[in-house]
């Protein structure tokens, strides 16, 4: 959905986060916590790893905290060198923001976003400033380089 650029001053200087909080400027741009691709991707890998006649006891469950409980304890309990197994359940992560592209113009935005309680549903705000309208392409890619998430932000007038 695109947002509107800002026609107001901005009071930024140094870019901190309180200025960010306190700007006018500021546009907030909702992230999602839970990865959705890559729920679906172990939503089908799941299926393919399991038993045609557990598929609805999961189906019903993966979802629910009892499911993700279940899956991390199966993790763990697994046979498989701790190196190869996954941390699905990430309770928190600390993503570097990156421009990927900004040739419509300059976006200010803070160097890290920080996303708690991304085992639910729900969102977190990542605020920008931008004084013209276009198309920019953010990177987020978590501290141990295993999660990258493109963020593409369309601003009108």
């Amino acid at each position: 959905m695109p947002e509107t650029c800002c026609t107001r001053k901005c009071i930024c200087k140094n870019h901190t986060r309180t200025e960010f909080e306190l700007c006018p400027c500021v546009i907030n741009i909702p992230i999602r916590k839970r990865n959705k691709y890559w729920w679906e991707c172990f939503r089908k890998s799941q299926r393919q790893a399991l038993p045609y006649e557990e598929w609805s006891f999961w189906d019903k469950r993966l979802d629910t905290n009892i499911g993700e409980r279940l899956v991390q304890w199966l993790i763990n309990e697994s046979s498989q060198p701790a190196p190869q197994k996954l941390k699905i359940y990430k309770i928190r992560e600390t993503y570097k923001i990156e421009d990927l592209d900004t040739s419509d113009g300059e976006i200010l935005h803070p160097a890290e976003l920080c996303m708690e309680e991304m085992d639910i549903d729900g969102v977190v705000n990542l605020p920008i400033i931008s004084h013209k309208p276009g198309k920019y392409i953010l990177q987020l890619k978590s501290a141990d380089g295993l999660e990258i998430r493109i963020i593409s932000i369309k601003l009108t007038a």
